[in-house]
């Protein structure tokens, strides 16, 4: 089934509860879930894995923070736009390169600064905040900051869950019950992937965006 709604991070265990609810044929175990929202992606994995247990998760990691870095973006429900083809605005937009002008800013940091003090609001005390992430500080104060999660978050955050294989961004777990019905060993390191997978891509630094090392 197809449902096109915008989903909250505080609100996601109640929308997965209500439509399992209502789907005769949604099962709370399904084949695969797949997480890429560009925002804060780790925290909303954690939030679905309290409802459903899924035979794989499809991630999209942030590969600049290498294992065991627990990296994981604020949640900031004020640059997630909900239209159907809007995109989470990143923290780190004056950093990115236009891909069409290789080595020029899409935004410079005195049009990044105007950009954020007209679009953020007030986050609420931690005690206030949803599922726990803990904000204190106002947004317009906090700073900028990377977009995503690293690996290590991922894997932190699911713990029922053991690494596939990690690409150059993108990570695959398997629910451990069915790790080794895989019939390759024991899962792999964290670290090990990461350099495999990221770290000695063959495309590394080949892009001009903002995922590159320099």
């Amino acid at each position: 089934a197809l449902m096109l709604q915008f989903m909250p991070l505080e609100n996601i265990t109640n929308l997965l509860r209500e439509r399992l609810e209502r789907m005769p044929s949604a099962s709370s175990s399904p084949d695969l879930l797949k997480v890429d929202v560009d925002h804060a992606d780790c925290l909303f994995m954690q939030e679905a894995l309290n409802v459903i247990h899924p035979k794989l998760l499809h991630v999209e990691y942030m590969p600049q923070a290498p294992p065991p870095l627990d990296y994981a973006q604020h949640y900031q429900a004020g640059l997630l736009e909900v239209d159907l083809f809007g995109r989470a605005v990143p923290l780190l937009l004056a950093e990115k390169l236009d891909r069409h002008n290789p080595g020029e800013k899409i935004m410079s940091e005195d049009a990044l600064t105007k950009y954020h003090k007209s679009n953020m609001g007030d986050i609420a005390p931690a005690s206030e905040s949803p599922v726990g992430t803990g904000l204190k500080q106002s947004e317009s104060s906090k700073g900028r900051e990377f977009t995503g999660c690293s690996l290590a978050a991922f894997l932190s955050r699911a713990p029922g869950y053991a690494l596939v294989a990690a690409g150059d961004e993108e990570a695959l777990l398997v629910r451990r019950d069915l790790q080794p019905l895989l019939g390759y060993g024991p899962p792999p390191g964290a670290f090990v992937s990461w350099v495999r997978g990221s770290l000695c891509h063959p495309l590394r630094g080949a892009a001009p965006d903002y995922t590159s090392w320099g």
